[in-house]
């Protein structure tokens, strides 16, 4: 019906059942035309023993395989009606997390492949589709490796061999540039470069504009910057950034195609996102995640706030994750230690208060107690006097000897004033209570200091009539 794709050995058609019977649409993979040599009509014939053995829904399924005119073998696989995976990302404008779930779907796919002893080597977004209702599916297992001697073709070279460096040069793993062996560390390399693109929009070096060479030494000699910094970094909108496909765009349009803000997604990628993502980009395959097991295990933890393998194992870094996943509950009990804290500086403060007022309370009541005793010793030479005049001079001894210590004196006052009352002398008590009022306002103090229940505070017009 229309052609779907190009490759290096086959095109893709999109195509549909011609005898009537149902509608069924396919998508047609057929060799091009002049390449109908042994060695790539072998690689044909793995791909349709791979997809016959494929399982996982991951992978679009087999429908039949054969040749055609001229003995073209063709492939008839399940139509996936799909866009690229990044493409898909960015139109759909996913966040960081959504991105995360769709790379996990194909990460899984690639696992299942290992199981299955398949090196899929050419894992890219173009080869990637995801549906409309957000699936991912793997697609062209066409230079895949098989890892078992035994089902291989008669007469095909070991799977040790590069006899043939087939690859797509952009997305190739160093070892596939250098034509050393490839195991399935090159695919722990491609699913790093594929999360690279999802996550900033770039490569993680400056491939150069078109030069073969450069990219070549771009792949095998330079350092991948860290996703977090080349997110805002300077340069990095240049066109040997850009994915094919995609022109230079800005940090403003990479992260707004991630729902966000070029300093948010700085932060959500820099630590655990960077770690793992450069782990897996590591030159040396030794270096790399052992398996791509490894890899999802980390952006699982990576996503329920645990420590994840690619950074180092310190104690800071395990207690600021513990610190980070478990935030509720430490918010929750630092804030019960503060209570408690604070209830029992309040406790403590309060006991301090009462101690102290029982002991100025005792002081000053052994103050009144020793004035007492010398209030009423009239000395020889003084004569005889009378009950009225020993009060009248402890009145004026009060005045004189405790001033500047109201509260007491307040106390002395309010003794005093029942005295004169019981002798009858009422309005001499009435003038000594409001004096004692007034120095008990002084003192800062209202308590109820008076006989029977008047003191300073009680009713001073109403002296004469308690009685």
């Amino acid at each position: 019906m229309r052609e779907l794709g190009r490759g290096g050995m086959a095109v893709v058609y999109l195509a549909e059942r011609a005898d009537g019977q149902f509608r069924q649409q396919v998508a047609l993979k057929l060799l091009q035309s002049g390449l109908s040599t042994s060695h790539v009509s072998r690689r044909f014939d793995r791909e349709r023993q791979i997809l016959a053995h494929a399982r996982h829904p991951g992978v679009a399924r087999l429908l039949d395989g054969g040749s055609g005119p001229s003995n073209r073998p063709y492939l008839v696989m399940e139509y996936v009606d799909g866009r690229a995976i990044d493409r898909y990302c960015d139109e759909e404008k996913l966040t960081l997390d959504a991105r995360l779930d769709l790379f996990l779907q194909v990460a899984r796919v690639v696992e299942d492949a290992h199981r299955n002893l398949v090196v899929h080597r050419d894992i890219k977004p173009s080869n990637i589709l995801v549906t409309a209702d957000g699936h991912a599916k793997l697609l062209d297992f066409g230079i895949a490796k098989l890892l078992d001697p035994e089902a291989t073709s008669p007469g095909e070279p070991p799977v040790s061999g590069s006899a043939m460096r087939l690859m797509t040069p952009a997305y190739a793993s160093p070892e596939q540039v250098r034509g050393l062996p490839v195991t399935t560390a090159s695919d722990t390399y491609q699913l790093g470069l594929l999360l690279y693109i999802l996550v900033t929009g770039r490569f993680p070096y400056d491939l150069g504009k078109g030069d073969p060479a450069e990219r070549m030494r771009a792949i095998v000699q330079r350092e991948p910057m860290r996703p977090s910094s080349s997110v805002i970094a300077s340069g990095a909108e240049e066109e040997g950034w850009s994915p094919p496909g995609q022109g230079p765009r800005t940090p403003a349009d990479i992260a707004q195609a991630r729902s966000t803000t070029p300093s948010r997604l700085r932060r959500a990628l820099s630590g655990d996102l960077d770690a793992i993502v450069l782990k897996s980009l590591c030159k040396d395959p030794e270096e790399r995640y052992g398996s791509v097991a490894q890899l999802i295990g980390d952006i699982e933890r990576l996503r329920s706030g645990r420590t994840v393998t690619a950074r180092p194992d310190t104690w800071t870094y395990r207690t600021g994750k513990m610190f980070r996943r478990h935030a509720a509950v430490f918010t929750t009990a630092a804030a019960a230690v503060a209570l408690v804290v604070a209830l029992g500086l309040v406790y403590t403060s309060g006991l301090a208060r009462e101690r102290d007022e029982a002991q100025q309370e005792a002081a000053r009541e052994a103050r009144v107690t020793g004035f007492l005793r010398t209030l009423f010793v009239v000395p020889p030479s003084a004569g005889p006097l009378t009950p009225r005049q020993i009060l009248d001079r402890a009145v004026v001894k009060v005045d004189l000897e405790l001033k500047g210590e109201p509260q007491v004196q307040a106390d002395l006052l309010v003794l005093l004033a029942g005295m004169y009352r019981d002798m009858g002398m009422p309005s001499e008590a009435q003038a000594l209570q409001r004096r004692s009022l007034e120095l008990a306002a002084e003192a800062g103090s209202t308590k109820n200091r008076g006989r029977s229940g008047t003191g300073p505070e009680g009713n001073v017009d109403g002296i004469d009539g308690s009685r």
